[in-house]
C-alpha cells in the first residue's frame, strides 16, 4: 500500500514538474515576445517621436518662412504703392509740362519782343553788336533742332547780358550815326558820351539825342575813355552830370519810338 502511493506520488510530483517546465518554456516564449514586442514599441514610438520632432521643426521653419514672407510682401506692397505714387506723380508732371511747352513758345516770343522793345528804347551803345545778338536770338527762336533749354538757356544769356550794361563802365571806338569814327564812353546806363578822334567835339546822349558838350569836357572824356578801356590805370574819371531816368520816362520813349514807328510805316 505504502509502495502504491509512494508510486503514485511520484507520478504526480513528475506529472507536476513536466506539466510546470512545459508551462515555464510557453512563459518565457511569451516573454520572449513580449519583449520584442515592447522593443518594437519602443523602436516605432521613438519612430513617431522623431517624425513629431520634425513635423515641429518643419512648422517652425514654415512659420518663421511665413512672417519673412509676410514681412517681403508688406515691403512689396510698400514699394508698389510708392510706385503706383511716381507713376501718379510722372503723370501730373507730364500734363503740367504739356501745359508748360504749350505756353513757352509765347512767353519767349514775348520776352524777345520785350528785349528788343527795350534795347531799341535805351541808349545806343554797341547797337551793331547788340542788334546782332537779337537776330541770332529770334532765329533760335525758330530753330527746330534747339530744345526748349537750349532756346531758355539763350534767352536768358541775352537777358544777363543787357542787364550787366547797367553796372559796368565801358570805352571803346566805333561809328557814330553819321559813319564817322568816334571813341564812346558808357557808365552803366546812366552816361553815354563820345569824343572826335581829334578831341575836337564831346558829345552827351541826353533826351533821345546827342548834345554838344563845351570844349572843357573834351579832354576829362578822352582821359575817361582810355581808362574805362583799360589803356591808362584805374583813376578818378570827371563827366558831365549824368542824367538819371525813372522807369516811367523810359516806358514813354519806348512808347513815343513805337508811335513814330507806326507813323513812319502809315
Amino acid at each position: 500500500m505504502k509502495i502504491k502511493n509512494l508510486i503514485a506520488s511520484a507520478l504526480l510530483v513528475w506529472s507536476t514538474a513536466t506539466f510546470c517546465a512545459a508551462d515555464l518554456g510557453t512563459i518565457l516564449d511569451k516573454d520572449r515576445q513580449g519583449t520584442q514586442a515592447s522593443v518594437r514599441a519602443h523602436e516605432k514610438i521613438e519612430g513617431l517621436v522623431e517624425d513629431l520632432d520634425q513635423a515641429r521643426q518643419i512648422k517652425q521653419q514654415a512659420d518663421r518662412e511665413s512672417l519673412l514672407l509676410e514681412s517681403y510682401c508688406k515691403r512689396l506692397e510698400d514699394q508698389l504703392e510708392r510706385i503706383r505714387t511716381a507713376k501718379r506723380q510722372i503723370e501730373e508732371d507730364r500734363v503740367e509740362l504739356r501745359r508748360v511747352r504749350m505756353n513757352l513758345f509765347p512767353l519767349m516770343q514775348s520776352m524777345v519782343e520785350k528785349l528788343s522793345e527795350f534795347v531799341a528804347a535805351d541808349i545806343p551803345f554797341l547797337k551793331e553788336e547788340r542788334a546782332a545778338r537779337l537776330e541770332h536770338l529770334k532765329e533760335a527762336m525758330d530753330d527746330a533742332t534747339l530744345s526748349e533749354a537750349q532756346k531758355i538757356d539763350l534767352l536768358l544769356d541775352a537777358y544777363q547780358v543787357e542787364v550787366s550794361y547797367g553796372y559796368t563802365v565801358a570805352g571803346y571806338q566805333a561809328k557814330d550815326e553819321n559813319g564817322r569814327l568816334s571813341d564812346f564812353l558808357r557808365i552803366g546806363r546812366l552816361g553815354f558820351y563820345s569824343v572826335s578822334p581829334d578831341a575836337g567835339t564831346a558829345r552827351q546822349w541826353s533826351e533821345g539825342e546827342w548834345k554838344t558838350l563845351e570844349a572843357k569836357w573834351n579832354d576829362p572824356l578822352v582821359k575817361a575813355v582810355l581808362i574805362a578801356s583799360g589803356k591808362l590805370p584805374p583813376d578818378l574819371i570827371f563827366v558831365p552830370a549824368l542824367e538819371v531816368k525813372s522807369s516811367e520816362s523810359v516806358a514813354q520813349n519806348s512808347s513815343t519810338s513805337d508811335r513814330k514807328q507806326e507813323v513812319s510805316h502809315e
